[in-house]
């Protein structure tokens, strides 16, 4: 069973899983992609790469936005920042498929603006109506009969993939306020940004780190899953972003101790006409 299936609904999964056998998406075997170096990167859509809002939105389109209609519904949609060098980085190393819960129509309309020339994705794509009780994990079983020791995945949800290691928990994009799915005549606005979203860029770190070290293991005739090496490889990076903001933290600290000091260093010269000034005073 997977982590998210029921006995009987497992039975049932299983007839569905060999009733969807003869029209998965084309993709190349193990032995294949091994020879060509690379691994498989299943790629979630909403809230990973972009985020989709279905009201009017209110205020200027900018750079990674776009509309289209989804049968009577009219979407407009954010790219998350770093996108296109994410996909070109990793599309190198990895082959990269689809994996989402929204309905064909929807997905296909996206990728006509994230990948219009099929050169990430191709045809690799799973949605909803591939995808038995929304499960992830399953798609991923239906994809990888054999084994997935080769395979990661990305995704701003953990459960619809079992919570399984080789699993790239990414945060969620938000990018669009005060939306309201219920009610289609509300307005939705641009989130004010604490900070600028990099998320991609540390994963695209992550995700290289561990097709490094994969076949790192590989050419000397080992075996390592890429479960085992995302928790390596989250860790480093983690020591190394708490390492930074140590580092930060520390010149933030000096900078203002430094402040201080020259702070009341002129608070002395100033002070320092005054005090003769009085002295004077005192001895008439």
């Amino acid at each position: 069973m997977t982590p998210q299936t029921s006995a009987p609904e497992f039975i049932e999964l299983l007839n569905y899983l060999k009733s969807k056998k003869n029209i998965l998406p084309a993709k190349k075997d193990q032995a294949t992609l091994l020879q060509e170096r690379r691994l498989v990167l299943l790629v979630d859509l909403d809230h990973t790469i972009l985020q989709t809002t279905y009201l009017n939105f209110e205020g200027d389109f900018e750079e990674g936005m776009f509309e289209f209609r989804c049968g009577r519904k009219s979407v407009t949609c954010k790219l998350r920042p770093h996108h296109k060098q994410f996909l070109e980085s990793l599309s190198l190393k990895f082959e990269l498929h689809v994996v989402t819960v929204a309905v064909k129509s929807y997905a296909k309309s996206v990728l006509k603006h994230l990948d219009p020339e099929g050169r990430f994705f191709g045809n690799r794509i799973l949605t909803r109506e591939d995808i038995p009780y929304d499960d992830k994990f399953a798609a991923m079983m239906m994809l990888f009969p054999n084994g997935y020791e080769h395979v990661v995945a990305i995704d701003d949800k953990r459960s619809v993939w079992g919570y399984m290691r080789n699993q790239y928990h990414i945060p969620k994009f938000r990018f669009f306020e005060n939306l309201d799915y219920e009610t289609f005549g509300s307005l939705s606005f641009k989130r004010k940004m604490k900070k600028p979203d990099d998320a991609l860029l540390k994963a695209e770190k992550v995700l290289l780190e561990v097709h490094e070290k994969f076949f790192d293991f590989y050419d000397k005739n080992q075996t390592k899953s890429t479960a085992e090496l995302f928790e390596e490889a989250k860790e480093k990076f983690e020591m190394v972003e708490v390492r930074n903001g140590t580092k930060k933290l520390k010149e933030t600290t000096e900078n203002t101790l430094n402040e201080d000091v020259d702070k009341g260093r002129t608070e002395e010269i100033e002070l320092k006409p005054k005090r003769k000034a009085q002295r004077r005073l005192v001895e008439l």
